[in-house]
């Protein structure tokens, strides 16, 4: 049984909460090692732009730039770009980061 949501969690979710499997994957590759964390973002960004190589140059005048911003992914800008375009994917793209992350 699922536990009941305290008031106001709605308004809390994070964009990523919703697609099943992607906060967990991020988790993971918010505390995996530089290098690591390097190799699974190129394979990342190579999965995001495989249909489309200017998808994030098309979807990046969205991304929120909010210098007061504290959010884990924010100081290391290739992050913060991989991150960002994550947000604008289909779900057929998040699966497929999804499964990469979690067989790294």
């Amino acid at each position: 049984m699922d536990k009941p949501k305290s008031p106001g969690t709605q308004a809390r979710m994070r964009w990523y909460d919703k697609h099943d499997g992607l906060a967990e994957a991020l988790e993971v590759l918010k505390v995996a090692e530089r290098k690591r964390r390097e190799d699974m973002l190129e394979k990342m960004k190579e999965i995001i732009t495989k249909k489309d190589p200017q998808f994030i140059d098309k979807c990046c005048e969205k991304f929120p730039l909010n210098p007061f911003k504290r959010r884990w992914y924010d100081s290391d800008p290739y992050l913060w770009l991989i991150i960002n375009s994550l947000r604008y994917t289909d779900d057929e793209t998040r699966d497929e980061i999804v499964a990469l992350i979690n067989k790294f």
